[in-house]
């Protein structure tokens, strides 16, 4: 007696279903990477070097307080974390 293959019959190739170990996962576009589309941007825009230069220290002082390398890391949460951290920073400059 011999089985006939069903229209359900399936055969899957696990070697498909393994990720690779030398394919990185991509976490999308770097922090630093889209700031410098944006000062570009700025630049196009008219910006003075001036506000170009504290918009690099602010963003770039975000990313260290906060610890994020790609824009997907960036949450709400994140944001009102670092604002935050400022309220507590201008107080004590009030105080001094």
């Amino acid at each position: 007696m011999t089985k006939k293959k069903g229209i359900f019959d399936f055969s899957i190739k696990t070697e498909l279903l393994k990720p690779k170990q030398e394919q990185q996962i991509s976490k999308g576009m770097s922090a630093e990477k889209a700031l410098e589309m944006i000062q570009r941007q700025m630049k196009l825009n008219g910006y003075r070097e001036r506000t170009l230069k504290d918009y690099d220290v602010i963003f770039n002082h975000f990313l260290q307080e906060t610890n994020t390398e790609y824009l997907e890391d960036i949450t709400v949460n994140t944001i009102y974390s670092w604002l935050d951290g400022m309220k507590y920073l201008l107080q004590l400059k009030v105080h001094d």
